[in-house]
């Protein structure tokens, strides 16, 4: 049987070659890979028909000439652009440039048809703050949305002791009550017995408590009972963990079971203590884990990310500033954010 055909072209050789040795370790000898990093070559190249199931080529090299190609199955431009990811016509499909290596492979791989298997390892990904006010919530669901429209099966679960996100959403209404006995089940059966009554509007969600967790005599560790069971069943390729300012033991083990935590803050002294308290009981050395949001963020006003007097712990990773819209801003117009879009990108 012949090997599939890849195509790597892009002249920023600093750029492609990382992701050609990502095709390297993942393919080795089942796959023909061919790089093109040189204009004048690429030109000729294309001068003549060619076969390839995927072309993986940068937005500056890509032209509709390419079109052309009828032995070209698959096209991925790649898009300096982080809102860039789409398909934008039959076979070809825009991807961000500046996605990890692992996720380019991934979704070419899928996209073009060369692997099948689509049950991956479910990523969780923790949103938190030890403040409130600084727009945690409005980032979970805006990220929430994002991979949803990027296609990625995306399960929302507001872990706080109190649920006070739905007034973001159509179906207001809370779980029955009769359905709270199925939280305490634990293990992987709890997922199962909860199945039902998951919700999808703009991506799938656990709707909320009817009342907080003490007076219906669930622990908060029921969530992390939940997230392993969803996670084991590999339904969704995100759970976005949206969670309350509370550190304690079962807060902590939740932030060790997420693979990726977004911790944000806002340019706020009280915000910025707070999240330097936290960075004193937290190892968050692991950068590929932890990300820094600083939200509401107003480059004229003062910050105190930048007084020397708070000696910050951390580094921020990206500023998402004052969101124009309607309020509460819907959740269709938090996904069309740049500045969480290309959150969403990060942390997957």
């Amino acid at each position: 049987m012949e090997k599939p055909k890849i195509i790597l072209a892009d002249t920023d050789e600093s750029y492609i070659t990382p992701l050609e040795m990502k095709f390297l370790d993942e393919l080795r000898d089942m796959a023909d890979l061919e790089l093109i990093t040189e204009k004048t070559y690429f030109d000729s190249f294309f001068s003549k028909p060619q076969y390839a199931n995927a072309l993986v080529i940068s937005e500056e090299l890509y032209s509709h000439e390419l079109k052309k190609q009828n032995g070209i199955l698959n096209t991925f431009v790649l898009s300096e652009r982080a809102d860039a990811s789409s398909a934008d016509d039959v076979g070809i499909t825009t991807v961000f440039k500046y996605t990890r290596a692992k996720e380019i492979y991934d979704h070419i791989m899928s996209k073009s048809g060369l692997i099948q298997d689509s049950k991956k390892d479910t990523i969780v990904v923790l949103v938190y703050s030890p403040s409130g006010g600084v727009g945690k919530t409005t980032l979970a669901l805006g990220i929430s949305a994002c991979f949803s429209a990027r296609y990625k099966r995306t399960l929302y679960i507001d872990a706080e002791r109190i649920n006070t996100f739905q007034h973001r959403m159509a179906d207001q209404t809370t779980i029955p009550a009769n359905m709270y006995a199925s939280f305490l089940s634990g293990g992987s059966a709890m997922y199962e017995s909860v199945r039902s009554i998951v919700r999808s509007e703009h991506f799938s969600y656990l709707p909320p408590f009817g009342a907080a967790l003490s007076s219906i005599n669930l622990d908060f560790f029921m969530y992390e009972e939940l997230i392993r069971s969803v996670r084991d069943a590999k339904e969704y390729d995100v759970i976005v963990v949206d969670t309350d300012c509370v550190f304690d033991p079962s807060k902590a083990s939740l932030i060790s079971l997420a693979d990726k935590v977004i911790l944000v803050l806002d340019q706020s002294k009280n915000s910025v203590f707070s999240m330097n308290i936290l960075m004193k009981n937290m190892n968050c050395n692991d950068r590929e884990k932890y990300y820094f949001v600083c939200s509401k963020y107003d480059k004229d006003k003062v910050s105190a990310l930048d007084a020397p007097a708070m000696k910050t712990r951390f580094e921020v990773d990206e500023y998402v500033g004052c969101i124009e819209g309607s309020f509460p801003l819907e959740i269709a117009e938090l996904a069309a954010v740049p500045e969480i879009q290309k959150i969403s990108f990060l942390v997957t």
